[in-house]
């Protein structure tokens, strides 16, 4: 018997890597509308079989998104789009399907006991992005608008219940904003043809590779801060939840010509003990 064994794990993870970006959207890592649409159809497939819960459908949409870019920079509203993202991953977990649409635009599908429970994840998800988000340069709110929709009482399939979210969205618009609805049946009369031509059109793109966002963020950052320490904090937090890295450090030469950590953003130890556990090799020290 002739037989050949071959290590195949670094292949197999390269593939599964790609797997998992072709189904993220690039800039918070979040489902993209396809992934979406395939694990949520899964989800209602669970919940139909009894589980005791009910599924509740949410799209959560950044209020006056594009005053914001325009008032305060792209860069500013990168972070605003981030904020939220993570809002939600704090909020709901592993449970829940989530996802972004393209531009400010998120959508949750989550498993819920009653409307009383509903509306206290939804109140519980607006605290912890209005705690989270940074404030505006000139100390403005950056507020959000949630629709909702329940499983059974609002539709059946994914795109149904998407459809009702987006109706309670509508009517959460056309009185203010900065609040949340659940669908009702006049809500659906009225805004249903609206949301309805919101949710045919095309995913919006980021339209920028990956070199040039961070390349761009890094000199509008630097050009439009007074603040070194905090613009330098900003950048490296960007390149690693961009990256999904652990951590990330700036070395520069001291006095004595050795190399020393000078800035250090951490996502997963503290920034002590990860300042603590870089070590640098004299064969590396040669190279920098």
């Amino acid at each position: 018997v002739i037989g050949k064994i071959s290590d195949i794990d670094a292949q197999k993870k390269e593939e599964l890597r790609l797997q998992a970006q072709a189904m993220q959207d690039s800039m918070t890592g979040l489902l993209n509308r396809a992934a979406f649409h395939e694990q949520a159809e899964q989800l209602l497939e669970i919940a139909a079989q009894g589980t005791g819960r009910t599924p509740a459908m949410l799209i959560v949409d950044i209020d006056k998104f594009k005053q914001i870019n325009d008032n305060y920079g792209h860069l500013y509203g990168d972070t605003v789009i981030v904020s939220m993202a993570d809002a939600l991953r704090n909020v709901f977990g592993d449970e829940a399907v989530i996802g972004r649409f393209g531009g400010d635009e998120f959508t949750v599908l989550f498993l819920h006991a009653d409307k009383d429970e509903l509306e206290d994840i939804i109140l519980k998800l607006r605290e912890t992005y209005a705690r989270d988000i940074a404030e505006t340069e000139d100390g403005g709110k950056v507020t959000c608008s949630v629709g909702a929709s329940r499983y059974g009482v609002d539709g059946t399939t994914v795109e149904e219940l998407l459809k009702s979210a987006d109706s309670a969205l509508y009517y959460i618009k056309e009185n203010g904003r900065d609040g949340y609805a659940i669908c009702t049946e006049v809500i659906k009369r009225k805004f249903t043809a609206g949301s309805e031509q919101v949710l045919s059109e095309e995913p919006k793109d980021d339209n920028r590779h990956i070199s040039a966002e961070i390349t761009d963020f890094a000199l509008e950052l630097l050009e439009g801060s007074k603040d070194l320490k905090s613009a330098m904090n900003m950048l490296l937090m960007k390149v690693g939840k961009r990256f999904s890295l652990a951590a990330v450090s700036i070395r520069e030469y001291d006095g004595e010509g050795m190399p020393v950590i000078s800035y250090i953003w951490s996502n997963a130890v503290k920034e002590t003990n990860a300042a603590a556990q870089v070590y640098v090799s004299p064969e590396e020290r040669k190279k920098i």
